[in-house]
């Protein structure tokens, strides 16, 4: 899945059907974490000790993810499946 508007540049999601999930984008490092389908819309995301609840809207080439954080509703994010490769842009330091 691709960057959502208000993440940093180059954002990726991939859900491995193995149940990892990995996040990292241009300019940040990547992380591995574990996710299960809790529900037909929902699902758990555990990374290190902590579990993060989630709401999922699926779509053909598009899903919708909102996380509980802190006992919060985050906004949603709005992700679109890569059918390309993709390549960081050079940045300036």
């Amino acid at each position: 899945m691709a960057q959502p508007a208000d993440a940093p540049l180059g954002s990726l999601y991939v859900f491995f059907s193995n149940g990892t999930l990995m996040q990292t984008s241009c300019v940040e490092v990547y992380r591995l974490s574990t996710w299960r389908p809790t529900g037909e819309r929902s699902l758990t995301i555990t990374e290190d000790t902590a579990r993060i609840d989630a709401e999922v809207e699926p779509g053909e080439r598009r899903m919708r993810l909102r996380l509980k954080l802190g006992g919060e509703w985050q906004p949603w994010k709005s992700l679109e499946l890569l059918d390309k490769p993709f390549l960081c842009p050079d940045l300036r330091r």
